[in-house]
């Protein structure tokens, strides 16, 4: 497949399932903890060899899209931007020695798993930390930022995990 056409599958897909599915999950009183969001898999699944600005407005694009569906005014765009900026350094950060092959995709089959998870769960901390701090905009409230990004940081690499299994081809 075309890897446009299927990067623009990656993107229908992913904001359809935050929206339709995983916004739908009701957890009851958890519901206030756990905000699960997976749409950010998209920008963690981009080639290594995208260039930042590309990375910044994919980035920017997709946060845009689910802020129309859930009438965020820029809340997911900004969150969004900023994993896409930290994108570079999450990767520096958790790179092996012998360094990653660019010509693959980051999925939990192309880097080890340990490093994999790494990725994503640094990856979902600066999302959701951001996030939850445009949400909440009042430091006194930092203890409460910090658990909904911890509680809704580990339910969304869950799900991100299993998605990865269910969708990602082993080569």
């Amino acid at each position: 497949m075309n890897s446009i056409v299927k990067y623009v599958l990656q993107f229908i897909v992913l904001i359809l399932l935050q929206v339709l599915v995983v916004d739908q999950i009701s957890l009851g009183y958890a519901s206030q903890f756990i905000i699960p969001y997976v749409y950010f898999l998209f920008i963690l699944m981009l080639p290594l060899t995208v260039s930042n600005g590309a990375l910044m407005l994919l980035a920017f694009l997709i946060g845009m899209m689910v802020d129309i569906f859930k009438s965020t005014p820029g809340m997911h765009a900004s969150a969004m931007v900023v994993l896409g900026y930290f994108r570079p350094y999450l990767l520096k950060l958790i790179e092996p020695r012998e360094g990653f092959d660019v010509l693959k995709t980051p999925s939990i089959y192309s880097m080890r798993r340990s490093i994999y998870l790494g990725y994503v769960s640094l990856a979902s901390m600066v999302f959701h930390l951001w996030y939850f701090t445009l949400e909440v905009m009042r430091f006194s409230d930092f203890h409460m930022i910090l658990l909904k990004t911890l509680c809704s940081s580990i339910i969304s690499v869950l799900l991100i995990i299993l998605a990865q299994y269910l969708t990602v081809k082993r080569k």
